[in-house]
């Protein structure tokens, strides 16, 4: 897949081994140019002096995905960067509350919420216009398996992940006129350096019930890439061998 001359965003592009990273180094490497963006500069800085060292094309971005002015700074930003942006990856987030229902928060509630779905409707309402002037635009947002099939004590999470797939069929519905496609992944267990340090898998958990970064890389690539025009509204589960 080909993305020379293709401007992209990634959100939640952050720690070293995380998902962010690897797909902002899979976009540049196919030739993209790339805004790297998160709460953490040190983080995104690291990243962007990764890609260009290796002759890519990236600028970084400080990002609160759930504080609306910052996105709109990000999608600004990148305008006057590239002039264009061509592919949106909502990637920002993650599961940070594990427990019951009756033990959460309404700040466990809001946050998760936050953090999983606000940022994701926040950049996807940044990104319409601009890619709607250009007639085309790809919005891949990152779902979970958590949003189509509950996990206990995982509540605000997989109300998020659900939330997640509902906006991104609706946004499929209504930017189809301008040749918007918006697509999600629901990846299962994410082969992360975070994931495998917390969880600790054994050999034969994290063969049968593990997913690769790249095989996450190879769906978004693939949604991103010209070669799924025509593909909207669908939610891609990336589940290794782990169906």
């Amino acid at each position: 897949m080909e993305f020379s001359g293709r401007v992209v965003i990634v959100t939640g592009a952050s720690r070293q081994g995380q998902m962010g990273e690897h797909l902002a180094q899979a976009f540049a490497g196919q030739g993209a140019s790339v805004v790297v963006a998160a709460r953490t500069e040190a983080n995104v800085t690291r990243i962007v002096e990764e890609i260009k060292g290796k002759g890519g094309r990236a600028i970084g971005l400080q990002v609160d995905g759930t504080v609306e002015a910052d996105v709109l700074r990000m999608v600004d930003r990148a305008l006057q960067e590239y002039k264009r942006i061509d592919v949106l990856v909502n990637l920002a987030g993650g599961l940070t509350r594990y427990k019951p229902v009756a033990e959460m928060t309404v700040r466990d509630w809001e946050e998760e919420l936050g953090n999983n779905l606000t940022t994701a409707f926040l950049c996807s309402r940044a990104a319409i216009k601009p890619m709607a002037e250009a007639k085309y635009g790809k919005i891949i947002n990152f779902a979970s398996v958590g949003g189509l099939n509950p996990m206990a004590q995982m509540a605000p999470y997989n109300c998020a992940k659900a939330g997640i797939i509902a906006l991104t069929k609706t946004l499929a519905l209504e930017l189809k006129k301008h040749n918007i496609y918006v697509n999600a992944v629901a990846p299962g267990l994410i082969q992360t350096q975070a994931n495998l340090e917390a969880m600790k898998p054994s050999p034969e958990d994290l063969e049968k019930k593990w997913v690769s970064r790249e095989a996450v890389a190879n769906a978004v690539l693939f949604l991103a890439s010209r070669a799924s025009d025509g593909i909207t509204g669908q939610v891609i589960p990336v589940m290794g061998k782990g169906i």
